[in-house]
């Protein structure tokens, strides 16, 4: 099991975070992230605290930029599947950003 560095170290109840622990999605939560309403940012946080572990006290109260590193952390193997496999929508990711061309002027 690996874990995710918080770039903003938090004090919940008294206790200091400074990493949350991240292992590899099983398949039924690969199938739920999947289906899950990824608009809704309360559902997330409550699935990020299931599959690692954490209180959801503490994931309420990452920074932004935090939630999304560990939302990443759990789900950035599902990004860039390999042999074809399966893999959650990209699309529904809440960190995923529209890619754009630039073109250079000469």
């Amino acid at each position: 099991m690996t874990g995710y560095a918080l770039k903003t170290p938090k004090v919940v109840d008294g206790q200091t975070v400074v990493e949350i622990p991240c292992r590899e999605l099983e398949l039924d939560e690969v199938i739920e992230l999947k289906d899950l309403d990824t608009d809704n940012i309360g559902t997330l946080k409550a699935f990020l605290a299931r599959v690692t572990g954490a209180p959801e006290a503490v994931i309420g109260r990452l920074s932004m930029s935090d939630f999304q590193g560990l939302f990443e952390a759990i789900s950035g193997p599902l990004a860039a599947p390999r042999g074809g496999m399966p893999s959650a929508s990209a699309a529904k990711s809440p960190t995923s950003t529209p890619q754009t061309s630039s073109a250079s002027a000469e």
